[in-house]
């Protein structure tokens, strides 16, 4: 699957074009099918931020950098008003496999709602400086 990996993933900034890459290799691609039925299964918003995060995590410099960036996104992610709660009542609560994500498409994900998302804790802040300064 390397290459349809390379076609789908390499390049791509947004999840838009992500998708728009999967959608085009047609109905020959297993791969490119399956991703692109995954993907529109999940919250719009989880998928913008988890490419968020991956971005942002690439450029950091220590562990504790990334520890800290991937606390503040688990907390966002908890929250009440965050697509979590509305996973779990689809898959376990109700059982019923239709999520209702909010927002509906990623082209209603706003780049604040992704922003949100990184915003430093205030006192609820990860301290990085207990976990040390290990290089990544």
């Amino acid at each position: 699957n390397r290459n349809d990996i390379d076609f789908a993933f390499d390049g791509k900034d947004t999840m838009e074009e992500i998708i728009s890459a999967l959608d085009s290799m047609g109905e020959d691609s297993q791969f490119g099918q399956s991703t692109l039925k995954t993907f529109k299964q999940m919250s719009p918003t989880s998928l913008k931020v988890t490419l968020e995060g991956l971005k942002r995590g690439a450029k950091l410099f220590s562990v504790g950098e990334a520890l800290q960036m991937e606390f503040r996104m688990s907390q966002a992610f908890m929250r009440e008003d965050s697509d979590f709660y509305e996973g779990i009542r689809a898959a376990l609560v109700d059982k019923d496999g239709k999520p209702k994500w909010s927002p509906l498409t990623l082209e209603e994900v706003t780049e604040d709602i992704v922003d949100s998302y990184f915003e430093p804790l205030g006192d609820k802040e990860l301290d990085v400086n207990t976990i040390g300064s290990a290089k990544l």
